[in-house]
């Protein structure tokens, strides 16, 4: 049986890093590397997991586009 995760640790991801993926069917896993190899940040998920994460993500960014969005209006009507 495996525990919950327990990393203490902050990553920021800007537009220009890299990222890889690498499948290990055999695991059922997918291992991600941010940032250049020889100093990645890497991170794995099973299935179940990976697929609350997109869930997670998608949600994020909805809400991330909806903040912009509205911040735009703002700025409209600030400007009118």
């Amino acid at each position: 049986m495996t525990t919950p995760l327990k990393v203490i640790t902050w990553v920021a991801i800007r537009d220009t890093c890299e990222m890889t993926a690498t499948l290990h069917p055999t695991e059922d896993q997918i291992d991600f590397l941010i940032g250049p190899t020889t100093d990645a940040f890497e991170f794995g998920f099973d299935r179940p997991s990976l697929r609350r994460f997109i869930d997670l993500a998608q949600t994020s960014l909805a809400t991330l586009d909806a903040g912009q969005a509205n911040s735009s209006a703002q700025s409209s009507v600030a400007q009118s």
